[in-house]
């Protein structure tokens, strides 16, 4: 059995970062839809509320706040992710790209210390002279869902 020779990503903006999601968790992009609030919702900050996509109600969570990072940027796109059933939207800024890396060009996360927001970090990969951060998709669905859902 042979190593795959190339992962794809989709890159994006998010808290003033250039950020990716392997493009294997990513089931669709939507531009910002309405946002319905659910009632006895304590975690505003997370859960923003639900919306339709293609029919079917999907949980909305804000990206930069489970990095807890701020981010006052306009956030205009959402990232479906799914993994075993679960899927989520994730509320990011502007969407840049979908790349093809080989393992060569892809460098593992190493934290420089513990903080919330390297817990997700997988990888790291430049494209155009900027560091990108690849973000662990099922980590981050198991998490929200864990805790919030």
């Amino acid at each position: 059995m042979s190593a795959k020779k190339d992962k794809t990503f989709l890159i994006f903006e998010c808290a003033n970062e250039t950020l990716a999601f392997a493009a294997d968790f990513v089931k669709e992009v939507k531009t910002s839809k309405e946002i319905h609030a659910l009632p006895c919702n304590k975690s505003k900050e997370i859960i923003m509320g639900i919306t339709n996509i293609n029919g079917e109600l999907v949980i909305i969570a804000n990206l930069a706040s489970i990095l807890g990072k701020t981010d006052n940027s306009t956030k205009t796109s959402f990232i479906v992710c799914e993994h075993s059933n679960l899927k989520i939207a994730f509320l990011t800024g502007k969407i840049l790209k979908m790349v093809k890396k080989q393992n060569c060009e892809i460098a593992p996360a190493i934290p420089e210390k513990k903080s919330k927001a390297q817990i997700f970090d997988e990888s790291i990969f430049y494209e155009e002279q900027t560091i990108v951060k690849s973000l662990n998709a099922e980590l981050l669905l198991q998490a929200v869902a864990r805790k919030y859902l």
